[in-house]
């Protein structure tokens, strides 16, 4: 979708052409190699997504600055959204590649491991990892549909949720019932504050309030970023129940994780 969002913008209100298209490509590791350099993805077939616009296209300097975290060419934003695609790519074990020039448009293809449809067998999650089930949430994200999705699960897991939209609900919320939340699951890029703005609120009502960031960021990515930022914790977008619950649980039986160095 951002993708997508992107080729529009990158149109405007001129006319213009937006082409979506998949395909099954069987890729070798030296193909692979040159799709994406940090990391040994392995040889077979894979998953094509392609999204192409007739836009105004880029420059070699912004190019190479694209998948920058916080690198932005709009007048207004935080520049997370190409950032944060790249992180749900790499996560999936899959590459993003981009070929643009100035007033050629761009081509964003998308490479994911493919894979037959199989039957899906759920991880099981043990009582112990998702202790103590009792615990108060505060779920914080602007958009409403990844909040009921976090709500959900951990409700499903025996947690009381709480849920704002924003980072000024949140703190107004948080502010009336601080007593009673325990954790606070909190989105880095929000339209009206960020997290490290949050996070900082958050704090001075409680300086001992265990906040987790959440992100479509790449995991590593977020936690070099905000090392010593004071963070409990991080948890990368799209999340397993698994994962969640067990961070959570992790983080109000440690307390803050160390820094270390």
């Amino acid at each position: 979708m951002n993708l997508i969002t992107n080729a529009s913008e990158a149109i405007g209100n001129d006319p213009g052409e937006i082409l979506i298209k998949t395909a099954v490509q069987s890729l070798s590791a030296e193909e692979l190699s040159v799709l994406r350099k940090d990391y040994s993805l392995e040889q077979g077939d894979y998953l094509v997504i392609t999204v192409k616009d007739s836009g105004r296209g880029m420059d070699d300097k912004i190019r190479m600055r694209i998948f920058d975290p916080f690198f932005t060419t709009k007048t207004s934003g935080r520049g997370l959204g190409l950032a944060a695609v790249q992180g749900i790519v790499q996560a999936h074990r899959g590459a993003i590649t981009l070929e643009t020039a100035l007033d050629k448009g761009s081509t964003f293809s998308v490479y994911l491991p493919y894979q037959p449809l199989r039957a899906f067998t759920p991880t099981v999650t043990t009582e112990k990892e998702i202790l103590p089930s009792k615990a108060t949430v505060l779920v914080v994200d602007d958009e409403v549909q990844v909040r009921q999705v976090f709500a959900e699960m951990l409700i499903s897991t025996g947690y009381e949720i709480v849920e704002a939209e924003g980072g000024k609900q949140a703190l107004d919320v948080f502010g009336r019932s601080h007593e009673s939340i325990d954790c606070v699951l909190l989105d880095f890029s929000m339209p009206d504050m960020d997290g490290l703005e949050v996070l900082s609120g958050l704090r001075k009502l409680d300086p001992g309030i265990k906040v987790i960031l959440t992100s479509g960021f790449a995991e590593k990515k977020l936690s070099d970023e905000f090392k010593g930022a004071g963070f409990s914790g991080v948890i990368q977008k799209p999340a397993r129940l698994d994962t969640l619950t067990s961070k959570i649980a992790e983080v109000l039986r440690e307390g803050n994780i160390r820094e270390e160095g």
